[in-house]
């Protein structure tokens, strides 16, 4: 080393270690307002409907309250990854032409890289130099065109599905440690709202098919009730039954001998202008059943249409009154 290299040395050793210094106490000072970020973007992921529209959310808050320009998800399926939302602050109708552009590099895991090693130790990575490390997605990169960035796993039900990435790109600022933390904590916060999505998606789709078989159970219910066995013709004919029939106490209702108890339900429901819609709000049972009980109603008064039936229970009433 020469002589003015070895003067000049300690100066830069001097000169690195305040920058140093100087980064560290900024980055201490700009903690509780990056986390107070972190807590306002994660709050305003509440009221996402689907999985889809927490992703669109996060990308978004991610960016808005967290400080930084893009973000973007990619979802993790083995060895392949592929984006699924993304946010630019500056530009949002570009985040579509950004999202093309990122797939079309067909990104994969590779054993070398940075998000490899991120995914398999679940914690959040900071890439100083994306652009010159040998540990970055080349393809990605070129896309992007990121001089640096941060990124953080997303772990649901005890395996990574895939993570953030972000970055100051319009801003021409290098990502910080700082950074790295910040999404961090956002993916793991995001985590547990994920997980609740899914939870609830399940049990949607749980509440479903569970609707499902109880409709088809009371309709199985209505054919059955509306298979019985065909009572005297006296009385299954509607327009044969005699009159003092009706006017007796025999019956509490002038259809009973002719229709079944949730039958003559619906058919009073009929005579007082009910839809088929308003019946099964009123009876807690499904639309379709409500349609069979319709149906059994009409074979067995002999009635073309709604009107003729109740038409034909009013005049059987008015008969027994």
């Amino acid at each position: 080393m020469n002589t003015r290299a070895a003067t000049a040395a300690p100066a830069l050793h001097g000169g690195l270690a305040k920058t140093t210094k100087r980064r560290a106490e900024q980055t201490k000072s700009d903690v509780p307002g990056a986390l107070g970020g972190v807590r306002e973007a994660l709050a305003r992921l509440r009221g996402a409907g689907s999985t889809e529209q927490l992703l669109s959310k996060a990308t978004v808050e991610l960016c808005r309250h967290c400080g930084f320009d893009r973000s973007i998800f990619f979802s993790v399926q083995g060895s392949q990854i592929a984006p699924e939302s993304v946010h630019m602050e500056a530009h949002p109708s570009r985040a579509a032409e950004f999202l093309d552009l990122v797939r079309h590099s067909e990104p994969q895991l590779m054993p070398e890289l940075h998000e490899t090693d991120m995914i398999r130790q679940r914690k959040a990575v900071l890439v100083e130099d994306a652009r010159n490390d040998e540990r970055t997605h080349e393809a990605i990169v070129r896309a992007c065109r990121t001089r640096s960035y941060v990124a953080a796993p997303v772990a649901a039900n005890g395996r990574v599905v895939g993570f953030f990435a972000a970055d100051h790109f319009f801003a021409r600022t290098q990502a910080t440690p700082l950074d790295r933390e910040v999404i961090w904590a956002f993916a793991e916060g995001f985590t547990h709202a994920y997980e609740c999505m899914l939870m609830q998606n399940r049990l949607r789709a749980q509440s479903r098919r569970l609707h499902e078989m109880l409709a088809a159970m009371e309709s199985a219910i209505a054919e059955s009730e509306g298979e019985q066995l065909a009572l005297p013709a006296e009385r299954t004919s509607v327009e044969g039954i005699a009159p003092r029939r009706l006017r007796g106490s025999d019956f509490a209702d002038p259809t009973e001998g002719l229709l079944t108890r949730r039958e003559r339900e619906v058919l009073a429901l009929m005579a007082e202008g009910a839809t088929n819609a308003m019946i099964a709000e009123r009876l807690v049972i499904s639309p379709g059943t409500v349609k069979s009980h319709v149906k059994h109603i009409l074979r067995k008064l002999r009635a073309a249409n709604r009107a003729e039936a109740v038409s034909r229970y009013l005049r059987l009433s008015s008969l027994r009154a």
